[in-house]
This record gives structure tokens, sequence and C-alpha cells, in this order.
């Protein structure tokens, strides 16, 4: 299984949660980024919905969740 199905499995399975690069972590998937761009030339509608959280030290943090188009 290549890292682009896997980020494609869990963009399906986790629809109304999404998927951040912390979650893709621990399935070996350390370019979240790069394997949706491919997954988007593929012709696969994603969006990203930009966060705002807190990191370990308290300070506060931008990152991206992902959405396959309409599965949410």
């Amino acid at each position: 299984m290549n890292q682009e199905t896997i980020v494609l499995s869990a963009l399906k399975t986790r629809t109304s949660k999404g998927i951040t690069q912390a979650d893709m972590l621990s399935h070996g998937v350390f370019r979240l980024a790069a394997r949706i761009n491919d997954l988007r030339s593929k012709g696969h509608e994603i969006y990203c919905q930009p966060e705002i959280g807190v990191n370990q030290y308290g300070n506060q943090v931008r990152y991206g969740r992902y959405f396959l188009q309409g599965e949410n």
C-alpha cells in the first residue's frame, strides 16, 4: 500500500473529522501536503480547512485539516 492509498483511505474513513499531518505520522506519511497535491492532480477534490491550535510549549500554531469534497 503506497502513501497516496493510505491518505485516500484515511480521507474516506474519517469523513467528519478530516485528517491532519499529526494524524498521518503514525501511518508513516511525513509529507501529507505533497500526497494531497498528488491526489488533487489525479482528480480528487480535497479541500483544506485552516485551524489554529496550541503546541506542547503553549505557542499558537496554524495547521490544515483536509477533507474530501462533499464527504463531510
